[in-house]
């Protein structure tokens, strides 16, 4: 029941990136797909995250993306600090120095429609030089094997994958840690778009994100 509760909320939350993006425009024809394929374990790898105001979980945070089991000169991370007004960007560049190819980005205002952590994400993605992108929250634990699990959903026609949340806390949406199993992936050769924006774990490949934003121009 409670798998099933996390996957409606998954969906819900997914709506909010088709609408901010503007990419829900009707099926796209065939032809217009990217060119995938399949994802091993030499594939450079993004590490996204968005931050407000998350000064009491920078240190859990980075410390969870640290331990990942993956080759450092693979990955890179990025932190996008998306206008806090705490000691979040403090905590992170006091952390910078400890963590291999870590990079700490703003947010900054566009001309574009996107805001708030719509806005922070798609310019981290803009900016990211990995292959595939993995993209999780602040207050989120993943495990050590998180980018293996994800590079093993991709198939030729997977444009994205994504994750259920398994909550630990005193109740099951606050004082929560989270850590994550990816177990969606979407396999479909038809033209459309299946991006989790608020699920607290998601991967893209390059070629779908660029797509995206193509569509979004």
């Amino acid at each position: 029941m409670s798998e099933l509760l996390l996957m409606v909320a998954a969906l819900y939350f997914a709506q909010h990136l088709l609408l901010r993006l503007g990419v829900n425009k009707g099926k796209r024809h065939a032809n217009e797909l990217p060119e995938r394929r399949s994802f091993g374990e030499r594939t450079k790898c993004s590490v996204i995250v968005c931050m407000r105001n998350e000064e009491k979980d920078v240190e859990r945070c980075l410390k969870s993306l640290s331990a990942i089991d993956y080759p450092k000169k693979l990955r890179e991370l990025q932190i996008i600090d998306d206008g806090s007004t705490d000691d979040t960007r403090a905590r992170l560049l006091a952390h910078s120095k400890r963590v291999t190819n870590l990079r700490i980005l703003q947010s900054m205002p566009t001309a574009d429609h996107l805001v708030g952590k719509s806005r922070a994400l798609a310019q981290a993605l803009d900016v990211a030089t990995g292959e595939v992108a993995f993209i999780t929250d602040a207050d989120c634990a993943v495990p050590s094997r998180w980018i293996k699990q994800g590079l093993a959903a991709y198939q030729p026609t997977t444009g994205m994958a994504a994750a259920v949340t398994l909550l630990d806390g005193p109740t099951a949406w606050s004082g929560c840690s989270r850590s994550i199993t990816p177990i969606l992936s979407r396999s479909s050769s038809a033209p459309r778009i299946y991006p989790f924006h608020s699920v607290p774990s998601a991967t893209i490949c390059r070629s779908e994100w660029q797509l995206i934003a193509r569509s979004a121009a």
